[in-house]
């Protein structure tokens, strides 16, 4: 087989180094991959914003199959323009993956499917942090909506410091 693994943070290093365990796997392929990536896969340069140059590098590249770690071009659709011109994509299309990019939409889509979670306010403006914090209990989590790269949350230990 041949993989192309798409980001070049330390998901996909660690994907790489699996895959290439296989022995079903004969060649990996990494957009864009980083210097430690380089020594189990063949990096290509690429921009994970850029769909349509992610799309061309797997037409030209034909891999078997392509594993996508990164968020962000899973929410901008790679999986969906992958899919349409018949190349195979592991992830999440566009719309199952605003469950992870959009947390009040996570929320909302949870508690219209009676999906337990955990007690939420959506705040659009500071007057909505201020209603809805007599609501919650110190430790309160605060997470902004929206990628990002994992740190978009704030654990507060008072409701003046989640304010």
């Amino acid at each position: 087989m041949r993989v192309l693994v798409i980001g070049g943070g330390g998901r996909e290093h660690a994907l790489i180094w699996k895959l290439k365990q296989s022995p079903r796997v004969q060649e990996i392929f990494c957009i864009p991959g980083n210097g430690g990536i380089a020594r189990d896969a063949n990096c290509l340069p690429g921009d994970l914003k850029n769909i349509e140059e992610l799309v061309r590098a797997g037409l030209r590249l034909e891999p078997d199959l392509t594993i996508v770690g990164p968020e962000l071009p899973l929410t901008l659709g790679i999986v969906d323009e992958f899919q349409r011109r018949g190349l195979r994509i592991f992830g999440p299309t566009r719309l199952a993956a605003r469950l992870e990019a959009s947390k009040s939409f996570a929320k909302e889509f949870m508690q219209r499917h009676h999906v337990p979670t955990a007690h939420y306010a959506i705040c659009l403006k500071e007057k909505d942090v201020m209603d809805a914090l007599p609501l919650f209990h110190p430790p309160i989590v605060v997470k902004a909506d929206g990628l990002a790269a994992g740190k978009g949350v704030v654990i507060a230990s008072t409701r003046e410091e989640a304010a």
